[in-house]
């Protein structure tokens, strides 16, 4: 309710004005003006003004959700699920999707349960063999509730753009979710950290491991966060202190699937063959089925490739990759990135095109430590290690394949790679 007063002399008037709520009665806004009678016009246009911007604060102040409200079991349920959800560990996420799931029908208007909810089933969907279709709906219907209760929750939006990822080529509206998510809440680190991932899976690895720092530089405590950015680090600018990062986390997190699997591969690719070793043994423990499993095959046979090395070895090495990778569809994705690593960059591009071509397979069947996030598995085309795979021109058809080409061409936001390779990039892309 807009009330006030007017008194005026023979030269001058004076106004009082107040913007009140009608039920409480709380005044929302004042001012007082003093000016001649002859400005009474603009003085009309000024209070019309100021009226304006306080009603537009007052009407965002009433949009903007009311904290429901929650007993100390559920605020501590909430916090106790979140803590579970950093494990990374199958058993732990599975409990905090449970619980959270009892915490939103006890308060369905809780806005950052809904969207802890849908970050818990897209982990079980990213972890699962089965119900994919099903956990695909779970969790965009929680992130859809989190945003109907509370439209300023980042956090959803990331889950919706990483489902958009379910199907490859839907680049740009997967980057407009991930923006909007940023743009709502700029300073979330699990959103930095989805921020980055889409970066490196679209070529621009220098601004996605940025992008990661920047999420660890905010939650450095976090093992997922340590895990990529200790990874990053140790293959960009430092190995020593990438391995101190990740050897930090793993005091910290020992059973975390992720930082296990970037201390593994870091040692391994260093030819510490004496820690890669233990670890592989470590991992038993932390991932049934481990040791049956081509992924776990395959690096047995390379560190024993590495350290007694021959042309005849290296050659028949490569014709069991290939071998495996058609016999073992979950493993292709990971044997496509061992061969282009050993310079097969040939029957590489041949397993990544099929393999990402029925990127479910994969999804169904490979170990929990070699699935990324839903809709990032691109970003091995993009990582040092597979660097010779981008150095042939076949490259590019099967970014194109992908959709990748055409995204780089609307946006113009081409990937590292198109200045590093010894052909022309941009080209082949538009061929």
């Amino acid at each position: 309710m807009l009330d006030g007063s007017v008194r005026r002399t023979e030269e001058s008037v004076r106004v009082a004005a107040h913007l009140a709520d009608a039920e409480s009665g709380v005044v929302l806004w004042s001012d007082r003006y003093d000016r001649p009678l002859d400005d009474a016009l603009s003085l009309q246009e000024e209070i019309a003004t100021e009226v304006a911007k306080a009603l537009a604060v007052a009407l965002g102040e009433a949009r903007r959700p009311t904290p429901p409200k929650l007993t100390a079991a559920l605020s501590d349920a909430y916090f106790e699920a979140r803590q579970l959800m950093r494990t990374g560990a199958i058993v732990c996420i599975q409990s905090a999707a449970a619980a959270l799931d009892r915490i939103v029908r006890e308060a369905p208007d809780f806005a950052r349960a809904w969207a802890a909810l849908a970050t818990a089933k897209l982990e079980v969907l990213r972890l699962s063999r089965s119900d994919r279709a099903r956990h695909v709906e779970d969790a965009r219907e929680a992130a859809e509730r989190a945003l109907g209760a509370d439209p300023s929750m980042g956090e959803a939006y990331a889950v919706l753009a990483a489902l958009e990822g379910e199907f490859f080529g839907r680049w740009r509206e997967r980057e407009a979710l991930i923006e909007k998510a940023l743009s709502v809440d700029p300073n979330n680190p699990l959103l930095l950290f989805r921020h980055g991932q889409f970066l490196i899976s679209v070529g621009r690895v220098e601004a996605g491991y940025a992008r990661q720092a920047e999420a660890f530089a905010l939650d450095p405590l976090d093992p997922l966060l340590a895990a990529f950015h200790g990874y990053n680090v140790w293959s960009k600018r430092d190995k020593a202190e990438g391995r101190a990062i990740l050897n930090d986390a793993a005091k910290r997190y020992p059973d975390n699937v992720f930082v296990w699997f970037m201390r593994l591969n870091t040692a391994a690719l260093d030819a510490d063959f004496a820690i890669a070793e233990a670890l592989r043994a470590d991992g038993a423990r932390l991932i049934p089925g481990l040791r049956e499993s081509a992924s776990y095959k395959a690096g047995e046979r390379m560190q024993q490739l590495m350290m007694a090395p021959s042309p005849e070895a290296f050659m028949k090495l490569g014709e069991d990759f290939a071998a495996m990778a058609e016999a073992e569809p979950a493993a292709a994705l990971d044997l496509a990135t061992a061969l282009s690593v050993l310079g097969f960059t040939g029957p590489a591009l041949s397993i990544f095109e099929e393999a990402l071509d029925n990127v479910d397979a994969w999804r169904h069947g490979a170990l929990e430590t070699t699935r990324p996030h839903i809709g990032y598995e691109t970003a091995l085309l993009f990582i040092d290690q597979t660097i010779q795979l981008r150095m042939n021109p076949d490259f590019a058809k099967l970014c194109a394949r992908l959709g990748l080409a055409r995204y780089w061409r609307e946006t113009e936001a081409w990937p590292d790679c198109a200045g590093q390779v010894g052909y022309d990039f941009k080209a082949a892309c538009e061929a």
